[in-house]
């Protein structure tokens, strides 16, 4: 019988909270139970945020990064890390004699790091893609490295069927892997009263684009207006925190606690008395954090998203989906959730026994950890893939490199130039501060005297400076600005997100601004 190959999982934001992390660490946890050896290689966890106890078992190996800098800033270089990357195959390798099987998360230059390695030692590593979220960044990572990985997995069918389709002739080598989470035996019955406040709760990252957190204490509020008695706990981390205590402190009812992150021991404690778990998330795969509240009997209501829900979740059975989609904004999010809560307290108990019936059937750690174990042996048996000799390995790139990124295909700093020329000397608005335009920021400052300002959908980049202009949102207030200031033309600078954004144009084009792209 060949070894068992062992398991390298990079966590390229650290122990930040989040549902990647919660998914590594259960993978870890598991394989390490049935005698894998596992090895986590930590990053530090992005600025602000602060890392959860992991609580591991002793037999996995964790290497710190701490010391290095954060992975955000590789810019295309990315040999402050490759030393420790390759050390950690080599000496898995040597000492297994079977290939390691990785699976990187989060960023694409994590892996970049092991795109690298597979050049120089073919032999010793297989990369598995994982896509955890329905977002044009993932799925623009997994299509970038699809030569080098062995396999590509979707947190969903819905994932997986899409990476299928983007990748037809990789399609027998994507699978759905939806998480496992411990599930009790029993559950605490719930029945409502008037006279007994609900239990909302939220845990996970505190991220106003992604997870859409400034609904939360309009939920609240819109409960209140319906004289619903509630109580509702807000637990986690992470870059919209100081703006959401704000926004409890300016609406003071008394309903709403915001605490730190918790240990999973106290996360699960808190699930089991709470009523609801609310998710008003614009995008995800699968919801860790959800199918752990189900698994409790806590009912998930969640807003309307593409990917993994309807796998899950039947409307009203097992839990609520709310009529809030990714593009409506916080209140009509907080309007939607307290709609579906109000319609469902007649039936608490009921909805609250089929979620933890289906986390039950469908969702265990158990079940979880057979899949794993197979695709990791599988992967391990797979013919060796090496990155190409003639492309970069990193996902990002220096600014102005004419060999593009991940994000900057070839020849974008050229199409870019010759559509600022062709608008003849007039002021421009730039939608987009992401890599794209950070990657070509060398020709935007050629041309900064006739650039009014950025635009971006992401609400933390506001307020930023780029180019000596201020980064303004939403959409509707970068149209008024620019026509304030004489501009008639609107510039996508996005290669990953500018059909997103194409799709959104009419804010702009009803402002009568032209909205140019750059790519197709």
């Amino acid at each position: 019988m060949p070894p068992a190959a062992p398991l390298l999982l990079p966590l390229p934001t650290g122990l930040c909270v989040s549902g990647i992390t919660t998914l590594t660490l259960n993978i870890a946890r598991e394989m390490a139970g049935r005698g894998r050896e596992v090895t986590l290689l930590l990053h530090p966890e992005p600025l602000g945020a602060s890392a959860i106890d992991p609580d591991l078992d002793p037999s996995i190996t964790t290497i710190d990064l701490h010391r290095l800098p954060p992975l955000q800033t590789a810019n295309g270089d990315l040999s402050p890390w490759l030393p420790a990357y390759r050390q950690a195959v080599l000496s898995m390798h040597t000492r297994h004699g079977a290939p390691v099987v990785a699976f990187p998360n989060s960023l694409g230059d994590a892996f970049g790091l092991l795109a690298a390695i597979s050049a120089e030692h073919p032999e010793a590593l297989r990369i598995v893609g994982w896509q955890h979220n329905d977002i044009p960044y993932d799925s623009r990572v997994l299509e970038h490295y699809e030569p080098v990985l062995t396999a590509l997995v979707g947190v969903s069918e819905h994932l997986r069927a899409a990476l299928a389709a983007r990748l037809p002739h990789r399609a027998a080598d994507c699978c759905a892997i939806t998480a496992g989470v411990e599930v009790p035996l029993q559950r605490r019955a719930r029945t409502y009263s008037p006279a007994r406040p609900l239990r909302l709760l939220y845990t996970g990252r505190l991220d106003p684009h992604q997870k859409r957190i400034g609904a939360l204490p309009m939920l609240s509020a819109e409960l209140d207006r319906r004289g619903i008695p509630h109580t509702l706990t807000i637990i986690g981390d992470g870059p919209g925190r100081d703006d959401l205590a704000r926004q409890i402190a300016r609406n003071d009812s008394g309903s709403v606690v915001l605490l730190p992150p918790a240990a999973p021991a106290r996360i699960a404690e808190l699930l089991e008395q709470a009523d609801y778990f609310v998710l008003p998330s614009r995008f995800e795969g699968l919801s860790v954090a959800m199918l752990e509240a189900m698994a409790r009997g806590c009912i998930p209501v969640v807003t309307r998203v593409e990917s993994g829900l309807a796998q899950v979740i039947t409307p009203g059975a097992n839990g609520l989906i709310a009529e809030a989609g990714p593009g409506d904004d916080e209140p009509a999010a907080a309007r939607a959730l307290a709609e579906s809560i109000f319609l469902s307290l007649p039936r608490l108990n009921e909805i609250s026994a089929a979620a933890h019936a289906t986390a039950r059937d469908r969702f265990s750690l158990a079940r979880f950890a057979g899949e794993i174990e197979r695709l990791i042996d599988r992967a391990a048996a797979a013919p060796t893939r090496t990155w190409p000799s003639d492309r970069p390995a990193a996902f990002t790139a220096r600014p102005g490199d004419p060999a593009g990124s991940g994000t900057v295909p070839p020849g974008a700093a050229a199409r870019l130039r010759e559509l600022l020329e062709s608008l003849a000397g007039r002021p421009v608005l730039i939608h987009g501060t992401g890599r794209h335009t950070l990657e070509l920021a060398g020709v935007l400052a050629e041309y900064k005297d006739r650039i009014i300002a950025f635009a971006d959908d992401d609400p933390a980049a506001m307020g930023r400076v780029l180019l000596e202009r201020r980064v303004i949102a939403p959409a509707r207030e970068a149209a008024e600005f620019a026509r304030a200031h004489g501009a008639a033309d609107v510039i996508i600078s996005s290669f990953i997100h500018q059909d997103a954004i194409w799709a959104r144009r009419a804010v702009y084009e009803s402002a009568g601004l032209r909205v140019c792209r750059l790519y197709g």
